[in-house]
């Protein structure tokens, strides 16, 4: 199911992008009490907390008086190999040659047993090997048949080969653990959250726990994360071995565990454990250590230098919650963690502002646009998307203002059906273009349909933008211009007389903008059923901005005028908006004036 964030309007944009930039709506996120030195408690000595200072056991990863962390613990690693022991292989020799093809290339790790980087056929593959045995890696071949996911490697085959066997499976060409990916800013580090969260829910559902995060990959190559390995996955619900709470099945890794998982309390383990180890790999992420409770006095020592690092208030809610000690007061859904992060990326990609103004001579107001922006997540895919359109209606009596408006509700539609099409992130080029130029004619034939023979028309200016990749569609002499390192580029052509002419060269652009006939237009929606829209693709990148506006704009001041404005950066985007409609009411505003400005960084 995709999952879709709430469309800003220009307004919430604003805000956000200005509340930001003084940062007076950041919170600050309580330090990690990291230890810096080996501070693994005796066996034979109990622990103190240093916190509180109340005593625990040796064994306990958390002190039950204040719930802080004691230690970062050692602990043994669990096998799902061999009966839980560790193996002591020597590793292969890069080179070396596995079963008929399967060449090492890298020792990734070794532990519960060696993992390989290896290649074959150009192909890259993860290849574990333990000593041979008939149960050995049944465990976890069992899991991956259960699953198929993009982002979760597949079970290729087991090799047996002397004393020794192996289980090979499909990897990305390129991968870095996550936890030690530097991640600039924490939007980067929430998409790869928000990735991950995909991949959860697919293990969850299938009633499987993760358990191990430290395995989880990066790939370089995608922006995507990757699990290659469920070895440590568990089954859900997990037995209880008896009455004592107790097991050795689960494994335990001190850095994103959770509470219950360190301490083994087998019937406190869920969905909700897999949460907080989770948010516990968020934390690393953006402040590049592990995470524990914090102590209660937050203040550094006198002497020591503390960089302090903010976070939107909603993202610091979110994380605290879900590392909360106690597992009944954690969300049990990984959908909890998606629905508070999708919207802070939404508020920073397309900003945008948008206005319509009467101008100074006519009565009424036939122009309309719209402008509407989110971010989808599908199949751990993220994806920008925004439709902008600008209409300028014409007809006698209130006809324009109804075409236009029609122009509008078409949009809305489609813009409602498009954020509802499973299928819409594998839509080729050529099928945007069509999606566009569907929109605008669409627009058309209803326009006829309630004109039943009157007179009634509105120019149409469409774009869609999926990612970098902006697909135009155009009727009548609404523009879209370009506008990227200082320089303007018109991109629609003027559907008028006078631009027929100054393209045939019997006009040129001067004698074009006075010109008593430069308001006759000879293609327009709501004339003829088979019209066909201008259409054109163009990559757009972070650092340009596209602007659409009505004759009522461009017609009144120069594309000089434009530009000055529109690249100003002490202005927000509704302020650039606001200073182009003014511009052209001071200098006489003969028409409607309407204008939509959006950049896509």
């Amino acid at each position: 199911m995709n999952v879709i964030t709430p469309p800003t309007t220009e307004d919430e944009d604003e805000a956000q992008t200005e509340s930001t930039a003084d940062r007076s709506d950041l919170i600050e996120l309580p330090e990690a009490n990291t230890p810096t030195e080996d501070l693994t408690a005796s066996p034979e000595a109990p622990a103190t907390c240093p916190a509180c200072g109340a005593s625990a056991p040796a064994d306990e990863a958390y002190c039950d008086a204040c719930g802080a962390a004691l230690t970062v613990q050692e602990v043994t690693l669990h096998s799902s190999v061999t009966e839980g022991h560790k193996v002591d292989l020597p590793p292969l020799p890069v080179d070396s040659l596995i079963g008929e093809g399967y060449r090492v290339q890298q020792l990734l790790a070794q532990g519960d047993c060696n993992v390989y980087l290896t290649s074959a056929a150009d192909e890259a593959f993860i290849v574990k090997e333990a000593p041979a045995a008939p149960e050995a890696f049944a465990a976890e071949i069992a899991k991956l048949q259960r699953i198929a996911y993009p982002t979760v490697t597949t079970f290729v085959e087991k090799i047996d080969q002397g004393n020794r066997c192996y289980l090979v499976c499909t990897a990305p060409p390129s991968i870095t653990p996550l936890y030690t990916r530097h991640f600039v800013g924490w939007r980067e580090a929430i998409r790869a959250i928000l990735s991950l969260c995909q991949t959860l829910q697919k293990l969850h559902d299938a009633r499987i726990l993760l358990n191990d995060f430290s395995g989880v990959q990066w790939n370089a190559d995608e922006g995507r994360i990757f699990i290659y390995e469920l070895a440590h996955a568990v089954d859900l619900p997990i037995p209880v071995d008896g009455t004592e709470d107790r097991s050795e099945t689960v494994w335990a890794d001190a850095n994103f565990a959770a509470t219950e998982v360190q301490r083994h309390r087998i019937s406190e383990i869920g969905t909700s454990s897999d949460l907080y180890a989770l948010a516990a790999l968020c934390y690393q992420l953006l402040f590049g250590q592990p995470y524990a409770l914090p102590t209660p006095d937050d203040s550094p020592a006198a002497g020591e230098d503390t960089p302090i690092v903010s976070l939107p208030p909603a993202l610091c809610r979110s994380l605290l919650i879900c590392l909360h000690p106690d597992p009944t007061q954690r969300p049990d859904s990984v959908e909890y963690l998606k629905d508070e992060l999708i919207p802070l990326l939404a508020i920073q990609h397309h900003r945008w502002g948008a206005g319509s103004d009467v101008g100074q001579v006519r009565e009424q107001n036939q122009d309309a646009y719209f402008a509407q922006s989110a971010v989808v997540y599908t199949q751990s895919e993220r994806v920008t998307v925004g439709l902008y359109l600008v209409a300028d209606g014409m007809g006698g009596g209130k006809a324009g203002d109804l075409a236009s408006r029609i122009v509008v509700e078409t949009c809305q539609k489609s813009w409602g059906e498009l954020l509802g099409d499973m299928e819409f992130r594998r839509k080729t080029d050529s099928e945007w273009l069509s999606w566009v130029c569907g929109v605008l004619q669409d627009a058309n034939a209803a326009i006829i349909d309630v004109a039943g023979g009157e007179e009634m028309g509105s120019t149409g200016t469409l774009c869609l933008v999926v990612n970098q990749r902006g697909y135009f569609a155009h009727i009548g002499d609404s523009r879209a211009y370009l506008i990227d390192g200082g320089e303007m580029e018109q991109l629609t052509e003027d559907h008028s007389l006078v631009a027929h002419l100054v393209r045939l060269g019997e006009l040129t652009p001067e004698e074009a903008a006075t010109h008593p006939q430069r308001h006759i237009i000879y293609k327009t929606l709501g004339i003829e059923r088979d019209t066909e829209p201008d259409s054109f693709m163009r990559v757009l990148s972070t650092e340009c901005s596209v602007l659409l506006c009505s004759d009522g704009l461009h017609g009144m001041i120069s594309d000089d005028q434009l530009l000055r404005i529109a690249s100003d950066e002490n202005l927000s985007h509704a302020q650039k908006v606001n200073g182009l409609i003014n511009l052209a009411n001071a200098v006489g505003g003969t028409d409607n004036i309407t204008a939509v400005y959006v950049t896509f960084g």
